[in-house]
């Protein structure tokens, strides 16, 4: 059992009647892993708190693993870029990302068709933590060129993303972004 889970999962109960669970750490990439996750988080939740259970998105993931997952009750599919975050090494290479792998794409047509939520760690490996997140704008710009799920960018930490969030949102498009607070202390 996930000893942070346990730790966790009470203060979320007592305070949340429902959580976006997102583990990268065992990595949950398809139907089968997030189904035995689920009782896990369901077990050290209690009653009275709904999981939101969400995949991780890997170079292996297909349109079926999406449609599946989706069946399976999955709400979104997480993104997270190589290497950027603990635990990522299994996310998406930043050659995928830059270069709209055709693999990528289909995965994106998938969770758009599904109505799932595309939640984005969006930071562009290999670049200057203090760069990451701008320049992965123009990666969210070739996104929308090809598909326009409903998107959550994650922690956002940097005026330009905050203000491209808000300009797409006013243009109408589904998307929205969450600030980590502690993200900005660094």
């Amino acid at each position: 059992k996930d000893g942070v889970l346990a730790a966790v999962a009470p203060y979320t109960a007592e305070f949340f009647a429902g959580c976006l669970v997102m583990p990268n750490n065992p990595a949950v990439v398809d139907a089968a892993t997030m189904r035995a996750y689920r009782e896990d988080v369901e077990e050290a939740l209690g009653p009275g708190c709904l999981p939101l259970m969400t995949i991780m998105m890997t170079e292996q993931t297909t349109p079926d693993t999406i449609r599946e997952a989706k069946k399976a009750g999955a709400v979104g599919c997480k993104l997270y870029p190589k290497g950027v975050t603990s635990h990522a090494h299994k996310g998406i290479p930043r050659a995928w990302l830059t270069e709209m792998h055709p693999n990528l794409c289909e995965v994106l047509r998938a969770i758009e068709a599904e109505d799932m939520v595309l939640n984005i760690h969006a930071e562009l490996p290999d670049e200057r933590p203090q760069a990451r997140e701008k320049l992965f704008i123009p990666v969210l710009e070739k996104f929308t060129k090809i598909v326009q799920p409903r998107m959550v960018i994650e922690h956002m930490s940097t005026a330009a993303m905050v203000n491209w969030v808000a300009l797409q949102a006013a243009k109408g498009m589904r998307v929205a972004g969450s600030i980590a607070p502690q993200h900005l202390k660094h």
